[in-house]
């Protein structure tokens, strides 16, 4: 049966409800739920707090004072003070025209520098500063500076020196056996050497270009055993002495030979009026000779044991 409040009351009860005294149960004590189950605890673990962040050194916070002194001593750290420039003054100046009716206005930079004297005005340089003349110029200076680069006619060209002029020789046109008879009748007759290089259509300048440079061929050659160069000039050399002053004889030969083995040769060959050089040109030509005919050598032997046979 249930009772409601109000509704019913203990009277209408079938048994008396006084007779017994009220009894309080006592409160069971809170019990662990999760002791009883069978496994482990599966309720929320008990909350870990999080490692703690690290700690890093705060930057001051105001810059040093100074320059950094990487553990030296402040007195041993010395800086410099750094000079700062002055600046710059720029100052127009008037506008002015060309010549050519171009206006323009000239800048000049007024630097401060020691070395200037106070007071003393820069000067305008580059194409302001030819302007600024041009534009101070008399009306005819004016006009004479602007047309004078197309009026003035080229410089002209520098004559040619007398080296210049005489080092132009065509060497082929004097080959050895020219060169050989020329050297021999300037070598023997001197004070007539400048007519016979003009005759030859040399100047002394050109002769010793043009016989220097054979002389070095013949040398050459000669290095390389060819003899067709010194038998060419040889030849022609021997030839025109013997135009000169006659056919020399087997009797002249022999004493040329025979002084030359005993020591110089020049005296002799003043005394048969030939030059001082000729023996090398006159003993290579005589022995060319005496190879192809043999009684020539013969007879040129014979002269000279004649010759040291005297007394």
């Amino acid at each position: 049966m249930t009772l409601v409040p109000g509704l019913v009351s203990t009277a209408d009860l079938p048994f008396p409800t006084s007779s017994y005294p009220a009894v309080k149960s006592p409160e069971a004590p809170p019990q662990d739920r999760g002791s009883a189950l069978p496994f482990g605890q599966t309720g929320a673990n008990p909350a870990v707090a999080p490692p703690a962040p690290p700690s890093y050194p705060q930057a001051p916070a105001t810059p040093p004072a100074g320059p950094p002194t990487f553990g030296l001593a402040p007195s041993a750290v010395a800086v410099a003070p750094v000079a700062t420039p002055a600046p710059q003054s720029f100052t127009e100046a008037p506008a002015r025209t060309t010549s050519a009716g171009i206006a323009y206005t000239p800048v000049s930079v007024a630097i401060e520098d020691d070395d200037t004297a106070d007071g003393e005005p820069e000067k305008e340089t580059g194409l302001a500063g030819a302007l600024a003349k041009l534009s101070q110029a008399p009306p005819e200076e004016k006009g004479a500076a602007a047309t004078r680069s197309d009026t003035e006619p080229p410089p002209p060209d520098a004559p040619e020196t007398s080296a210049e002029v005489e080092a132009k020789v065509d060497f082929d046109s004097y080959p050895p056996a020219r060169c050989g008879a020329i050297a021999a009748r300037v070598a023997s007759d001197e004070e007539a050497a400048e007519e016979l290089l003009k005759a030859e259509e040399l100047t002394p300048a050109q002769w010793e270009q043009v016989h220097a440079h054979w002389l070095a061929r013949i040398r050459e050659d000669a290095g390389r055993s060819r003899r067709k160069s010194t038998v060419e000039y040889d030849t022609a050399y021997v030839g025109a002495l013997e135009e000169r002053r006659g056919p020399i004889a087997v009797e002249e030969y022999a004493r040329l030979s025979d002084a030359a083995e005993r020591g110089p040769v020049g005296e002799v060959l003043g005394e048969l009026s030939m030059p001082e050089k000729a023996w090398p040109h006159i003993h290579r030509v005589w022995l060319g000779r005496m190879s192809k005919d043999v009684w020539l050598m013969k007879q040129v032997r014979a002269t000279i044991d004649t010759l040291r046979a005297a007394p």
